[in-house]
């Protein structure tokens, strides 16, 4: 028989209504309402695929003004109603709009326009949700538009795009009337000022609620599975708080899920309204599910207003207060069985292994037993044998001793006889007695014999152990020599292959050079002595000082500052040539100039040349010429330092000029980045936020916002002037190694151990893109100065370049022996420059063609940078040397000295370097040979 089912609905609407049907009948109302304070929250209900997204949201034109068709949802139709209802109140009152939307995700609440925000649920208000101010609709359809691709949907049997989440679309709607007293329009900060005028507060919430559906019918898996559960389950828990306000129960479970958390206030405040759109499917496979949402809408219909409810605080409290015991009670349950269990095992274990060691006590007692039995056989055996021979030999002798008496008696006797004279034999007795101590003698050894035995068998057992604990000592000791002797062989092998290749390239240096010199040779015997002077000029300009030449020269050769002799060179100056302050550097008398011009050659540069002198000769021999010595350039080294900046506690990593050059920032170990007056050396700020160490920092160059980045994941953006935080970009996984402005301001470049560059926009925080790429660690990044291109550098010996606007790797650089920390263009933008911990530096054109190498550093180089025109690079490496190179002749210009540690990163500021290491910043005038 049928069962007959009745329902009551405010409104039914079937397939012949049209969404603006819908909407101008059940939902303008309510639209309206908010405008006059009321909060309103829509929802829509429903199996999986019953159509409660298309009601919420439809259809968008974008070629349309307003963006509706006669498809288009409430969310559209109810936000250009808002926004005209604005328009038209504009010149009587501030209306302000905002607009927030956000799903609820396997129980956990995620904003679609701030995906990096982390929203919470707190008293009963969402809290760290993003807002969007919207004043015109096509601002509705972006939002709109970015927040519908994050929203989590995938393809069921029963829906091909299902949403697995539930929607959340809120307006909040702002109304002050306009007076002169409030010019500008109130806003969302509860902290912020007020001007003391009231303000209308009201609030839509449209709920697209994801469809209930059954396991058996979609075939979810995996995820899907996953998310179908937490959905049903936050179903259940809204049906459950309906079920109670329906029963008038003293306690409405609103707490057991995110969905109705975030619908108490719906259900609960006595100035909301909610309307419920019940979507319900025609196919009969669904008659359970339909009849599941007509009854639920039905309860709905017949809850009590808000203004009605009484919602029992104390109930609330007892109940929670109750939950928290029994999760107290459940937990302390857990620990002990977690405990008892543990104990089991330990018990357990400690049991498995007494047998396991009884086990091998009683073999070991049983093989030592068979052992002793067997040694003790051998032992017995050896006495006995020796026992016995002994006891034979003597008797043997004694029967020997017997016999030879017997004759001699015998023959005595006979002659005794013959002669017929009878002889008293006196010692007769005394032989007697001689013999029989001699058989005493031989029973006391049998008897010491055998008493010697158990002490003899002893003997043996303690000179075994001995043995055996010598043998394994020997062992030991064996191991140990031949492993020295191995190693000792590999360190001969490594020598001998060091020493072959160190005279490989001894040859080859001293063919290089002869041929050089053969060269010159000829040039010199072509030319006039006068010629020949300026060709030795000449030649000392043009010729490269090899790293040798550098270190044994470092306290030979000093140079005055080019600007010394000019009265109006400034410490500092803009890029426009004006003075930033009025300190001038003391000129040099003419006497002082005479007296550094005629100063002693250094002993280093004399015994330099002896040896040239020496290996002239030895090369001279070796080709069977005669070679003369020429001329060398030698990069002169001096201590060209201004000032020393000292304030940071830790090693500072990185520093970086203000565009004006009066102020620099310096970012440090100890986790603080610090602005300075260049001019004064005072400290102008100390920020700190970082939660590890600062590792990079750089000036916008079009504000005076400065960007650092650190090991704790993080970019922060900072005012250089008031020394206040702007905003923190998040979003890499590892330590973030370096950032880097562009060009106009506008981006922002990071780099990470997470392999990866992000690049940001500097203004909103948001990013950009992410470009993947590199198999290590990423160390450095440059912008193009025409700011489309990107250059990276890695740990995996690697440069790329990027087209960041598009995400996409163009070229990749490899030439480098091991990892590249720095890289950078040129001012032209037609080369670049890259510096790796091999000790070189090397220039590349666009078409990834090397075209110079740059050698002379004894160390890592860390940073290099060009300086303003182009025509000379400033290096920074581990053997705690600043070194400037000319780009034209390739070759090393001068060395700066004096740091006492690492240098990693440096500066340049027009004619001004700055240089960091330890705990000290140094600044330097660029100075040439």
């Amino acid at each position: 028989a049928e069962r007959k089912h009745t329902f009551t609905f405010t409104y039914v609407f079937d397939e012949d209504d049209t969404q603006s049907d819908i909407y101008n009948d059940a939902c303008v109302q309510l639209i309206d309402s908010t405008l006059d304070g009321h909060n309103a929250t829509l929802l829509a209900y429903g199996q999986t695929g019953s159509g409660k997204t298309f009601t919420i949201l439809g259809e968008v034109d974008d070629r349309s003004e307003d963006f509706l068709t006669p498809n288009s949802g409430i969310f559209l139709r109810a936000m250009n109603d808002l926004l005209s209802y604005k328009n038209s109140n504009s010149t009587t009152s501030h209306i302000v709009i905002g607009l927030s939307i956000v799903e609820v995700y396997n129980d956990a609440v995620r904003d679609l326009l701030t995906p990096t925000a982390t929203p919470k649920i707190q008293q009963d208000t969402v809290v760290g949700v993003g807002r969007e101010m919207v004043n015109h609709i096509r601002d509705v359809y972006k939002a709109f538009k970015f927040a519908n691709e994050q929203r989590a949907v995938t393809c069921t049997d029963m829906n091909e795009r299902s949403s697995r989440s539930h929607a959340v679309f809120m307006v909040e709607i702002l109304q002050q009337e306009k007076t002169e007293r409030n010019p500008d329009p109130p806003g969302f900060d509860p902290n912020a000022p007020s001007n003391g005028l009231p303000v209308k507060k009201s609030k839509i919430s449209l709920v697209d609620l994801a469809g209930s559906e059954r396991l058996k019918r979609s075939h979810a898996e995996g995820k899907a599975l996953t998310e179908a559960q937490n959905i049903n389950k936050s179903l259940s828990a809204l049906g459950n708080v309906v079920n109670a306000l329906y029963e008038n129960s003293k306690h409405v479970p609103f707490r057991d899920s995110t969905l109705t958390k975030l619908l108490k206030p719906s259900f609960s405040t006595p100035s909301s309204k909610v309307l419920l759109i019940a979507n319900t499917s025609p196919a009969e496979s669904s008659f359970v599910e339909t009849c599941q949402t007509l009854r639920f809408a039905d309860r709905i219909m017949q809850l009590d207003s808000p203004t009605e409810f009484s919602f029992d605080v104390t109930s609330e409290v007892e109940y929670m207060s109750k939950l928290r015991c029994l999760e107290e009670l459940s937990a302390d349950v857990r620990i002990l069985q977690v405990a008892e269990d543990y104990e089991l095992q330990i018990t357990k274990r400690k049991l498995a292994q007494g047998k396991e060691y009884k086990r091998n006590v009683e073999k070991f007692i049983a093989d030592y037993k068979a052992e002793v039995e067997k040694e003790g056989d051998k032992l017995f055996k050896y006495l006995l044998n020796k026992y016995l021979n002994t006891r034979r030999v003597v008797e043997a002798r004694v029967r020997s001793q017997n016999e030879e008496e017997a004759l001699r008696l015998k023959l005595l006797q006979e002659e005794q006889s013959e002669a017929g004279i009878i002889l008293e034999y006196t010692d007769k007795q005394e032989m007697i007695e001689h013999f029989m101590k001699y058989h005493k003698d031989i029973r006391t050894l049998r008897k010491n014999l055998t008493e010697l035995k158990p002490a003899l068998e002893e003997l043996l057992a303690q000179e075994k152990t001995t043995e055996t604990k010598t043998y394994k000592q020997l062992i030991k000791t064996g191991k140990e020599i031949n492993k020295f002797i191995k190693e000792c062989k590999e360190l001969n092998k490594q020598d001998e292959e060091m020493e072959e290749q160190l005279v490989q390239e001894e040859k080859e240096q001293a063919a290089a050079e002869a041929k050089a010199a053969m060269a010159t040779e000829e040039t010199l015997d072509s030319t006039t002595a006068g010629g020949a002077d300026r060709d030795t000029e000449a030649g000392m300009e043009t010729v490269a000082s090899s790293r040798d030449d550098v270190s044994d020269s470092e306290e030979g050769v000093s140079n005055h500052d080019p600007d010394a002799g000019n009265d109006n060179a400034h410490w500092m100056s803009t890029e426009d040539g004006s003075a930033l302050n009025t300190y001038v550097p003391t000129v040099p008398s003419e006497q002082e100039l005479r007296d550094e011009e005629n100063a002693p050659v250094c002993p280093s540069i004399v015994h330099r040349e002896a040896t040239d002198q020496q290996n002239l000769r030895h090369i001279s021999d070796m080709l069977g010429t005669v070679l003369k010595p020429r001329h060398v350039h030698i990069a002169p080294i001096s201590s060209g330092e201004i000032r020393s900046y000292i304030g940071h506690s830790a090693a500072v990593y990185s520093c970086d000029f203000y565009k004006t050059g009066e102020v620099f920032a310096s970012a440090s170990r100890d986790k603080t980045l610090r602005v300075w007056r260049a001019e004064s050396g005072s400290t102008q700020h100390i920020l700190t936020g970082h939660t590890g160490f600062v590792l990079s920092c750089n000036f916008d160059p079009t504000s005076a916002h400065i960007a650092s980045c650190s090991e704790d994941k993080t970019v922060k953006i900072w005012d250089a002037e008031t020394g206040k935080k702007i905003q923190t970009l998040k979003g890499h996984n590892e330590t973030v190694y370096c950032v880097q402005y562009g060009p106009n301001g506008k981006e922002i470049a990071s780099t990470s151990r997470d392999k990866t560059i992000r690049i940001w926009d500097a203004s909103s925080g948001k990013k950009i893109t992410t470009l993947k790429g590199h198999n290590g660690s990423v160390f450095c990044a440059a912008f193009s100065p025409d700011g489309r291109k990107l250059l990276s550098s890695a740990n995996d010996k690697l440069m790329k370049m990027w087209d960041w606007t598009t995400g996409k790797e163009t070229l990749t650089f490899a030439g480098h022996s091991t990892t590249v920390w720095s890289c950078c263009f040129s001012p032209d933008g037609q080369h670049f420059l890259s510096s790796s911990q091999d000790n070189t530096m090397k220039m590349w054109n666009l078409t990834g063609e090397e075209t110079q190498t740059f050698k002379g550093h004894q160390g890592p180089i860390y940073h290099a940078i060009f300086v303003k025109d182009g025509t000379k690079i400033v290096s920074a490496s581990g053997d705690k040397t600043l070194k400037i190179w000319d780009v034209n002749a390739g070759r090393e210009a001068n060395t700066l000295i004096g740091h006492n540690r690492t240098i990693y990163h440096c500066a340049v500021f027009n004619s001004l370097i700055l240089s960091c290491s330890d705990t000290i910043v140094k600044a330097w005038r660029l100075k040439t040979s």
